[in-house]
């Protein structure tokens, strides 16, 4: 998070600010389960909160397009299979994130 600028009022930024907490704890609380990127650490400035996670090597959206948007079967079985563990994993923890498309699925090959 940054600092309060001039036109932003305490309360939106008290508003950013729990927002940020709010992801931070959610992330901690799904952290363990095999498909889902592990949150490593967390550390901030005066001006930025900063996420440590484990890195993954792609997603789904450059492999798909690096296959010409034509993958095998089989992986998207295998990844389907694997997104919805993970999607499964969230909800029953009452996480729910809000912006599932290809590019937000990291994956390791």
């Amino acid at each position: 998070h940054k600092k309060p600028s001039e036109q932003e009022t305490f309360a939106s930024f008290q508003r950013r600010c729990m927002r940020v907490m709010r992801e931070k704890h959610s992330w901690e609380h799904v952290n363990g389960h095999p498909y889902v990127l592990r949150l490593l650490r967390t550390f901030q400035d005066d001006f930025s909160w900063f996420y440590v996670s484990e890195l993954a090597d792609t997603n789904l959206w450059s492999v798909w397009e690096h296959y010409g948007f034509k993958l095998p079967e089989a992986l998207w079985r295998t990844w389907a299979a694997q997104l919805v563990a993970a999607i499964q994993h969230c909800h029953r923890s009452g996480i729910l994130h809000r912006d599932i498309k290809p590019e937000n699925v990291l994956i390791h090959e």
